[in-house]
């Protein structure tokens, strides 16, 4: 029926995507986050623009993590460069120029 490799390979994406949904779960629209967008944009926008002054948002999303929430934002350039910038809900930022692993 399957070969082992075959049934291997899908038992371990199987693993990977439930460890993946298990870091990032969706956030519920009757929760108000510990941050806000605008207060967590100014500071994505600070922290990007340190990083290259062509970047412009194009994305943001919320999700529950370990740090209760995250604000996730994309950047790019005209260039084609990509930024990725979390703020946490104690309103840590990580940037990433690969974006993030939760």
């Amino acid at each position: 029926m399957f070969r082992p490799t075959v049934l291997a390979a899908m038992v371990v994406m199987v693993l990977c995507c439930s460890v993946a949904l298990a870091r990032r779960i969706a956030w519920r629209p009757d929760e108000k986050p510990p941050v806000s967008l605008s207060a967590a944009a100014a500071l994505a926008d600070a922290k990007a623009a340190e990083q290259d002054k062509e970047l412009f948002c194009i994305g943001a999303s919320l999700a529950k993590t370990y740090s209760e929430g995250d604000w996730e934002f994309r950047y790019s350039s005209a260039a084609g460069k990509h930024f990725w910038v979390s703020v946490a809900s104690d309103k840590t930022i990580r940037a990433s120029d690969r974006g993030f692993e939760y």
